[in-house]
């Protein structure tokens, strides 16, 4: 429709032959596995598009030619598969991620695993890092904000072994929210969390800001999952 506002799309999934042989113009497909560096070239490629074609072409009759589709496998370091999923066009039901009382279904098997708690405001981010926490056979809870990390870790029943935390988000951030967690520990005689930064801020003072808060890892966006299941397995 000419008249949308939305003149490009970006197609995830496991399967392209799902959409049929061709693809409108305007049509980019990412096959899985995918992650941040993926999603970024074929933004890149929607910028190249745009910027190359004059707006009345880009749902004129002319057909535009289309970028071709990279299948080449993805680096190394992002090669860990997020399960694949059937690709449906038609909306479903969203699948909850995380049942809403998570120690009322923790066996005694599960309760050796580690316990996770993923704080991150974009949704995005918290699906995947909790897709490849269940991959693990971790469990997990999530939180949109430091403060809702804050009080989950002051009311859950459970110790959480490891705590992601992402350090820019609204309401609390992840400096504030670590800080005040460790103080909580403190008060409270508690074994300390692993917290491990998740940030796009990669500069020295940052570092030292985290470290000064409590946190005892820094990990930088794009965050590469075969290094955090490295990581894992070294601290625990």
């Amino acid at each position: 429709d000419a008249g949308d506002r939305f003149k490009f799309f970006i197609v995830l999934g496991s399967a392209r032959s799902s959409l049929g042989d061709t693809l409108p113009p305007n049509v980019f497909f990412v096959q899985q596995p995918f992650g941040p560096k993926k999603v970024c070239q074929a933004a890149e490629k929607v910028k190249e598009l745009f910027a190359s074609q004059p707006e009345s072409e880009y749902f004129g009759e002319t057909p535009l030619e289309t970028p071709p589709v990279s299948k080449e496998p993805a680096p190394q370091e992002e090669t860990i598969t997020i399960p694949e999923t059937p690709v449906e066009l038609v909306p479903q039901t969203p699948v909850e991620l995380v049942c809403p009382n998570p120690s009322e279904n923790v066996d005694a098997e599960s309760k050796d695993q580690l316990h996770v708690l993923i704080v991150d405001d974009n949704d995005i981010n918290v699906k995947i890092l909790a897709t490849f926490m269940r991959k693990l056979g971790y469990s997990y809870e999530t939180a949109s904000n430091g403060l809702i990390a804050l009080q989950n870790v002051e009311s859950s029943t459970r110790r959480y072994d490891l705590i992601l935390m992402d350090l820019s988000m609204p309401v609390m951030d992840g400096l504030m929210s670590t800080s005040k967690i460790r103080q909580h520990e403190k008060d409270n005689g508690l074994k300390p969390s692993c917290i491990m930064a998740i940030t796009g801020v990669a500069s020295d003072t940052m570092r030292e800001a985290a470290r000064t808060a409590g946190v005892d890892d820094y990990l930088v966006k794009p965050l590469s999952l075969r290094k955090l299941k490295t990581l894992i397995g070294i601290l625990f």
